[in-house]
């Protein structure tokens, strides 16, 4: 750019057709465009940026300033690379926070870069883009994340602190995330079960729960306190006995995308009982 922008770019009482032509292209334009002396102080203001900041040409162009409508905590910086422009002549870009007269605020982003005007004399101009939807939407990401990341810390010192066996698992029953109490009972390490599936971990187990597991995920309807029989690594040609309970795992659209499952060892419950049985029958034969 090497001629500074109309003052008033509205009006042009006896401006050439190539500016009324540019006048009109900037007035109609979807950013705001903005020209200010070295001081800050504004020189030109189209439409779309007053409707931005939310004040009138007349009131940016009465003596205001940049200064006047920027974040003061982002104003230093601001005026530092406004520094390093007017000695480098290097364009940049910038973001800032502007509140309106009516206390609301708008994000902007702003190409500025120096023009020369008729005089020789230099001015900023910036290319201003409204871009406040965009940072809602990235502080509603912002958070999403750091609720999903607290519920997993939560979920995780529930895994961590619980005395009973947890496990979750996808619908292709491989392990997503399992507790140090149920890896204890299986014999295996938690972190080697992570990406395998039930048939890679316990097969002898895993021909008895597949098709329950698979009838939570088609259905969504849970299995509450079955017992499930057999041998782990854990104690090789020992039986062990345990109750489980298997819940859907739901996204946040409510979709099933695996399995929350609850065991506990119930082999010395199971041994109890199975004595008392025996004594009960005895003592009805000795009648």
């Amino acid at each position: 750019m090497t001629d500074s922008l109309p003052s008033d770019i509205s009006n042009h009482a006896g401006s050439s057709d190539s500016q009324l032509l540019l006048a009109s292209l900037v007035n109609q334009t979807i950013a705001g465009i903005v020209e200010t002396d070295f001081t800050g102080r504004f020189i030109t203001v189209n439409d779309k940026y007053c409707g931005m900041v939310g004040y009138t040409r007349e009131e940016l162009l009465g003596g205001m300033r940049i200064q006047d409508v920027t974040d003061m905590r982002r104003l230093p910086e601001n005026l530092s690379k406004l520094g390093r422009l007017a000695t480098s002549g290097a364009p940049f870009e910038v973001e800032t926070r502007c509140e309106r007269p009516d206390g609301t605020f708008v994000w902007l982003h702003s190409f500025v870069s120096s023009i020369l005007n008729t005089n020789g004399r230099s001015s900023f101009a910036a290319i201003v883009l409204d871009i406040t939807a965009r940072k809602a939407a990235e502080e509603s990401l912002r958070k999403t994340v750091l609720e999903k990341e607290k519920a997993l810390e939560d979920l995780q010192a529930t895994y961590d602190q619980s005395p009973v066996g947890m496990v979750q698992l996808d619908t292709d029953l491989r392990f997503i995330r399992i507790n140090d109490p149920l890896a204890t009972m299986i014999g295996i390490s938690a972190a080697e079960h992570l990406g395998k599936t039930i048939f890679e971990v316990v097969p002898e187990l895993a021909n008895m729960m597949e098709a329950g597991f698979r009838r939570v995920i088609e259905t969504g309807e849970p299995i509450i306190d079955f017992e499930l029989a057999g041998e782990t690594a854990a104690e090789p040609g020992v039986e062990r006995t345990w109750l489980e309970s298997c819940y859907p795992l739901r996204d946040p659209e409510g979709k099933i995308v695996g399995l929350n499952v609850i065991a506990q060892d119930i082999t010395e419950r199971k041994q109890r009982e199975r004595y008392l049985a025996v004594i009960a029958n005895i003592s009805q034969e000795l009648g």
